[in-house]
């Protein structure tokens, strides 16, 4: 008798844990069915797009805005023995076609135009040291001296002339 009146206690204890657990599930199913609104297929397809048109957006900006960082960084890193003369962005819509032209600097291109206006001496130090920053940088590729000469300017005298081709990094 006292065996089925365990039998019995166990049964009824059991009974009430599984009535517990049920309550929890109905009271889980009651919170879920009141979050709004129920994401469907359609409605994370659309989120996608709208991200995509966003990530679109801010590509476009970034390369609006890429002369910018350029000069801004080239001045940045230019010694204060070095003279910028000019500088031009040849990008990737100025690029000549056709094949009769000649060709020109590859697009995405920073051609700088500058002086080195150390001591004849120190000419090849300072255009080192300016190469060395512009390695550096987090923007440019590796900059390639175009063509370097001695030239007389007024009022400084004779300066070396450098002209260099920077890749920006993409």
């Amino acid at each position: 008798m006292l065996v089925l009146l365990g039998i019995v206690g166990a049964f009824g204890w059991m009974k009430l844990n599984v009535m517990e657990v049920e309550a929890a599930v109905a009271d889980a199913k009651a919170r879920y069915n009141s979050i709004n609104p129920k994401i469907s297929r359609s409605m994370l397809e659309d989120m996608a797009a709208k991200l995509i048109r966003g990530y679109d957006r801010i590509d476009g900006v970034d390369r609006r805005y890429e002369p910018l960082a350029a000069l801004a960084e080239l001045t940045r890193l230019t010694p204060k023995d070095v003279k910028l003369l000019g500088v031009n962005m040849e990008s990737p819509s100025a690029a000549p076609q056709g094949d009769g032209q000649k060709a020109a600097t590859p697009p995405g291109v920073l051609v700088v135009d500058a002086v080195v206006l150390n001591s004849p001496a120190g000419y090849e130090a300072g255009l080192s040291s300016f190469l060395v920053g512009l390695e550096d940088s987090p923007i440019f590729g590796l900059p390639v001296v175009h063509s370097a000469t001695l030239r007389e300017m007024v009022p400084e005298g004779q300066v070396y002339h450098v002209v260099l081709h920077l890749g920006m990094k993409g």
